[in-house]
């Protein structure tokens, strides 16, 4: 089963029982963040969801809580994007890396879950988040392509796929549990250099 959690109008992913649990005690997540799972009627604080669901896995005659998986698409855009692999999901869509057998190379698809696209607002900040990008070229920035609306499919973003290292699972590996200067300098100044580029072309990055 996965939560899906909400600060405010920052929607923050979806995590399985165990991780939430782990980032409320790590305090990446805190109490009064909203969450949601299937079968609950409304949004909850994520404490009480927790508590709630531990519960129910340790009551006397219970079964571990399964998700059903959502069936994996094998393509997006009618048959143009061949789908590869996961990348990550979160409570508005996934991100797939896929192959775009018109150009010829490896591209990651960002959706938009059917029941998100339903919703004018998230479709419209999916528009305008791919409006601004398309006005961003800078080497530290993903590059948008395109905003598909397939008939039958969940609208998706087409971008650039950059291999490379996920920080949170480097993170885990550092006997410290923390990064010193020296290893977070060059990814700092990257961030930075970005921010302040996408700045000063009109984008509110809280610089």
């Amino acid at each position: 089963m996965q939560i899906h959690i909400q600060r405010g109008e920052e929607n923050l992913g979806a995590f399985s029982l165990e991780e939430t649990t782990q980032y409320l005690s790590e305090g990446s997540l805190v109490e009064s963040d909203l969450a949601w799972h299937e079968g609950l009627e409304e949004w909850m604080p994520v404490g009480q969801v927790c508590t709630q669901l531990t519960a129910r896995t340790q009551a006397p005659g219970s079964v571990a809580l399964e998700e059903t998986p959502r069936e994996a698409p094998t393509t997006f855009g009618q048959g143009r994007y061949l789908c590869q692999q996961l990348l990550g999901q979160g409570g508005m869509g996934q991100v797939w890396l896929v192959y775009d057998e018109q150009l010829d190379r490896p591209v990651a698809l960002k959706t938009l879950h059917q029941r998100s696209a339903a919703d004018e607002r998230a479709l419209k900040e999916l528009k305008e988040e791919v409006q601004k990008c398309l006005e961003l070229t800078h080497p530290n920035i993903i590059r948008i392509y395109d905003l598909a609306e397939p008939e039958g499919e969940d609208s998706f973003i087409s971008m650039e796929y950059v291999s490379g290292e996920d920080l949170h699972e480097k993170l885990k590996q550092h006997p410290e549990g923390r990064f010193g200067w020296k290893e977070i300098e060059p990814y700092a100044l990257s961030l930075c250099d970005a921010l302040e580029y996408a700045h000063d072309r009109g984008w509110y990055t809280g610089i």
